[in-house]
């Protein structure tokens, strides 16, 4: 989608597939809009990652105060951006999911989806002895694997959801 960069769409795309309704997003959007808001974000992820850090060398640290719209928070969204227009700019573009935005637990049914998938690329690679390291839908092989690993994951994909994959080396 023009005017946004991946990262910001995939967080739209999460949000409308896990969403009760539209007005959910909007929400979520205008809020993510508003500079303030922004500041008050990015203060909070700081003070976050600084707890997190404490507690990872075994300190006494108390998590700072989360307040309940930083769980919708879309990072990277423009001060300009009228959540009106994003969403329906959106569902134009994504005309092919328009109709599951807002279905009941449809996010939880593509993640089981997608872990199923994953599950059958490494056990193929496995019984293939090669060794792979999951990162979220990727798979981390020694460069020599890096062929049969793709070849694994298009094939395990067209197993699953009948359709043909499409995979982009990173």
């Amino acid at each position: 989608m023009g005017g946004y960069d991946r990262a910001t769409v995939k967080a739209i795309t999460l949000r409308a597939l896990n969403i009760r309704d539209l007005s959910d997003l909007k929400k979520a959007i205008t809020t993510s809009a508003n500079p303030k808001n922004v500041i008050k974000y990015k203060a909070y992820k700081d003070k976050r990652a600084i707890h997190d850090l404490l507690r990872s060398k075994g300190l006494a640290s108390k998590p700072p105060y989360k307040a309940k719209w930083i769980e919708s928070f879309i990072e990277n969204i423009p001060s300009s951006t009228i959540a009106n227009d994003l969403v329906a700019a959106f569902l134009e573009k994504h005309r092919a999911i328009k109709d599951y935005i807002g279905s009941p637990k449809v996010g939880v049914r593509l993640q089981a989806v997608d872990s199923e998938i994953m599950a059958l690329v490494l056990d193929t690679l496995r019984l293939e002895n090669i060794p792979a390291l999951p990162i979220h839908d990727s798979v981390r092989i020694q460069k020599i694997h890096r062929l049969k690993a793709r070849s694994v994951m298009v094939e395990s994909f067209n197993e699953i959801t009948g359709f043909k994959a499409q995979i982009r080396d990173v």
